[in-house]
């Protein structure tokens, strides 16, 4: 892996003449291969398209056991994209008339602390200070005994119930799976059918998406490699958490997807079509000031989805898997993402993230 590493690097800053330099491709092997020397993930695949190139690559391996490569065809559980996906569907149900985002939660469904004073804008953007189930440490531990345990909604807002809110509603930005839990209830609601059947008809259907879903177990559609989690405690360095049941995530980050369906899902997501064209508007100019709340930031987090100075999408990381879905708006250009690991350690997307969006940019 390192002798790959220092190969790449020889061809990018060696192999350049003072009159040339290192093309996309060249930039993104040089990156992928530091990534897999410093941060070693078992696996990642890489995919960039630009109006003039693509470059879709898979390195590492799929399963540790067996050494099978990673190739670029396989599915992953995507986790926090999730996020993207039921937010759509709360604002094409605003775009129908069902829902107003001025909206309280109470107004919908009951069962949530402080729900009465607690609209929708505020759960979508994260500002309503409700607290995770996740920072809930008896909770973690009784995850962590039985990751195929199916939990109920009931059970994830009872032990949110139970926490105190992080802040006021609307006076702060805190990121919490319990806000995107409550908008897939909401959902259900307002569309009288599971979640997982609403996203379908709206969202996976009518973009030709034939794998992304939300599943019901802990399988996941073959073929997919193993999801390994590094915590950083005890002797053994990763753990295999390949199968466990998304209902402890539900609609804040349960489906899984692969590569082509997440490059097709966040070219529709960021560039239309999905929303009217003035509420798709408001989405992509509305990002929240995460000292205040107020929803008036030039970039950051916005309606189920992230805006990191122009480049807009989502990362999604729970244990065993990392990925994302990203547009770089001002180059037209398109990111997915995925490692079978998720570590406590080093997480390896930001710089990921980053460098490819460096890299696109530095094409002119």
């Amino acid at each position: 892996m390192v002798g790959a590493s220092l190969a790449v690097a020889m061809l990018f800053f060696g192999c350049a003449s003072s009159s040339s330099r290192p093309t996309l491709e060249q930039r993104l092997d040089a990156l992928v291969a530091d990534i897999m020397a410093n941060e070693a993930p078992p696996g990642m695949i890489l995919g960039v398209w630009t109006p003039t190139r693509t470059y879709l690559k898979a390195v590492g391996v799929a399963d540790l056991a067996t050494g099978t490569p990673m190739t670029t065809g396989l599915n992953f559980r995507i986790g926090s994209q999730t996020k993207m996906y039921i937010s759509t569907v709360i604002l094409q149900m605003v775009d129908e008339g069902k829902l107003a985002l001025e909206d309280t939660i109470a107004q919908h469904i009951d069962g949530v602390k402080g729900g009465e004073g607690v609209t929708l804008l505020q759960a979508i953007t994260n500002t309503s200070g409700l607290p995770s189930y996740t920072l809930d440490p008896a909770w973690v531990a009784e995850w962590e005994q039985d990751v195929a345990r199916v939990w109920t909604t009931g059970e994830l807002l009872a032990v949110s119930n139970g926490l105190d809110p992080v802040f006021a509603p609307g006076t702060g930005w805190n990121y919490s799976n319990i806000n995107f839990v409550i908008l897939g209830l909401i959902a259900e609601a307002v569309d009288g059918e599971p979640v997982a059947d609403i996203m379908r008809r709206r969202l996976f259907a009518p973009l030709g998406m034939t794998v992304t879903n939300l599943p019901s177990d802990t399988s996941i559609p073959s073929p997919h490699p193993r999801g390994y989690y590094e915590s950083g405690v005890g002797s053994e360095r990763l753990a295999d958490l390949t199968f466990q049941s998304p209902s402890w995530a539900f609609t804040a980050g349960g489906l899984v997807g692969n590569v082509a369906e997440s490059k097709r899902w966040i070219e529709a997501a960021v560039g239309g079509g999905l929303l009217s064209e003035s509420l798709q508007a408001k989405r992509m100019s509305t990002w929240a000031n995460p000292h205040t709340g107020a929803l008036d930031a030039p970039s950051g987090y916005g309606m189920g989805i992230g805006n990191r100075d122009g480049v807009i999408g989502h990362t999604g990381s729970l244990r065993g898997w990392t990925s994302g879905a990203y547009r770089v708006v001002d180059r037209d250009a398109t990111i997915v993402f995925f490692f079978n690991l998720q570590s406590e350690v080093v997480d390896p997307a930001p710089r990921l993230l980053e460098g490819v969006a460096a890299a696109i940019r530095a094409e002119g």
